[in-house]
């Protein structure tokens, strides 16, 4: 049976996100739902990105550290 785990602030704490999903024992099956936030701080968010990205099962919400660099980046594209 599919499982829902819903996660927030993971702020770019790839390992640790990691480490969790295996201690819960996610099966490809479960979706899993991040609340926002899984850039910034951590320094492994690139790898958060194609995490979410590849895996069929996921839904990924803006956080305001999503949108604060989504708008940094346009707005230095406009300059």
């Amino acid at each position: 049976m599919r499982r829902t785990i819903v996660i927030g602030d993971i702020h770019g704490c790839y390992d640790e996100f990691r480490q969790l999903l295996e201690q819960i024992g996610v099966r490809d099956e479960d979706l899993i739902i991040s609340l926002g936030d899984i850039v910034d701080r951590g320094n492994k968010s690139l790898e958060l990105y194609r995490y979410f990205r590849e895996r069929k099962n996921a839904i990924v919400l803006m956080g305001n550290h999503e949108r604060r660099t989504t708008l940094s980046v346009t707005r230095k594209a406009k300059l």
